[in-house]
């Protein structure tokens, strides 16, 4: 039993993290032999043959190679047979212009020019009609069972029997809680619910359904998989055969996936993806904070979701402060002021001047930045640029009605402190 780490594992914990943090955010290149190997041992464990596997580039590539697969116009005999004859175990494939004129004309143009490249001829004449058939429903939830029993239930039970309670809390704390943080709660949430939100918006009646993506096998998983990587990594054994296959399967280069019965589709990493910090959310003020190889691509300022005409005017600094406090989005609101500074919000009509130092500091009152609750902003000079500088400061400082305790709070000191350093310099 292992009731306390040393020194090297505890030094361990934080490569490993990073790690599996870096298997997103390096945008590593899919491998399609692993890829491939996964596929296949995962339908495996849940009892079914191997599937038909389209790769494709990106989430909202994979609902689109769906809605191709269930509505292809051309219908051909044996089309399932005639799919495995022709492309073989599995079809490396993007989606975009050619993808057959029945799913095509229910998409807008511009989501299919965001999305960009074909499904490759192969899938596009091999898939006729009857393939609604042949995809088969959705066995995510099969996969779900199959992977909690046979591998996450079964490595809890190894290192349960290993590990203290005590160093099993300070791993999760130091490991699983942060790369999932990073990976799960930061990217794949927000990604998920933009994805959700382009299908409806930009895809006709007749293929509108939202289809779910999967519970296991995709990046979410990295928190929980990395925990236990790192128990085996400092000796613990294992006690099943399906982590190693598993573990391969999600450093293989796999995104998310859509799961059914005969096909599996696959998404790929992005082709970028940037934070403001490392572990941090999304957040890029030069363009697209993630974006795919087929170009689908989402703008995120602080980890919060903007359309691009709102996202480009904020960075290029083309709104007006009205603009800026007239977005209904609260964290919008919020995350475009944090880039912008806290000097768009002091409009007269959102702002009153509280204060004035002898150095000529001014702290604001500034309303409505959020509906019903006050803000503090402080405007500044830089003593050695000159560059004036405004930035909020916390309610319990602003309350002070003092710029000068506003001041001796960026400093970290008291106003007495702060008063001296300023006499002196």
């Amino acid at each position: 039993m292992i009731t306390e780490l040393t020194e090297e594992q505890k030094n361990l914990m934080p490569l490993v993290r990073d790690q599996w943090i870096g298997l997103l955010d390096t945008c590593p290149k899919p491998n399609r032999e692993q890829i491939i190997a996964g596929v296949n041992w995962l339908y495996g464990l849940i009892g079914l043959p191997a599937p038909l596997i389209v790769i494709v580039d990106s989430p909202l590539g994979g609902q689109f190679a769906y809605r191709l697969l269930k509505n292809s116009a051309s219908v051909r005999a044996s089309v399932w047979d005639s799919v495995k004859a022709s492309v073989g175990d599995y079809v490396w494939a993007s989606v975009g212009d050619s993808v057959g004129a029945s799913v095509r004309d229910s998409v807008r143009d511009s989501v299919w020019d965001s999305v960009g490249a074909s499904v490759k001829d192969s899938v596009r004449d091999s898939v006729g009609a009857s393939v609604r058939d042949s995809v088969g429903a959705s066995v995510r939830d099969s996969v779900k069972a199959s992977v909690g029993d046979s591998v996450r239930a079964s490595v809890w039970d190894s290192v349960k029997a290993s590990v203290g309670d005590s160093v099993r809390d300070y791993v999760w704390a130091s490991v699983w809680a942060s790369v999932g943080d990073s990976v799960g709660d930061s990217v794949k949430d927000s990604v998920g619910a933009s994805v959700r939100d382009s299908v409806k918006a930009s895809v006709g009646a007749s293929v509108r359904d939202y289809q779910s993506f999967s519970y296991y096998g995709n990046i979410s998983d990295f928190g929980w998989v990395a925990l236990y990587d790192f128990f085996e990594r400092i000796g613990v054994e294992l006690k099943t055969s399906n982590f190693a296959p598993w573990k391969s399967l999600l450093t293989s280069g796999v995104y998310d996936m859509l799961q059914y019965k005969n096909v599996c589709i696959v998404c790929c990493m992005p082709a970028e993806l940037h934070r403001r910090e490392p572990r941090g959310p999304l957040h890029c003020e030069t363009g697209p904070a993630i974006k795919w190889s087929d170009g689908y691509e989402l703008y995120r300022l602080h980890g919060v979701s903007f359309e691009p005409e709102l996202y480009w005017s904020i960075v290029k600094r083309t709104a007006t402060s009205a603009d800026i406090l007239g977005i209904s989005n609260i964290e919008q609101r919020m995350a475009a002021l944090r880039v912008l500074g806290a000097d768009y919000a002091l409009v007269p009509e959102n702002s009153t001047k509280l204060h004035t130092s002898i150095l000529g500091h001014e702290l604001y009152e500034v309303r409505e930045v959020v509906p019903n609750t006050t803000h503090y902003a402080l405007k500044y000079r830089c003593p050695s640029t000159q560059r004036l500088y405004v930035s909020f400061v916390p309610p319990e400082v602003g309350e002070s009605r003092d710029s000068d305790v506003a001041m001796a709070w960026k400093f970290g000191v008291s106003k007495k402190q702060y008063l001296a350093i300023e006499k002196h310099t």
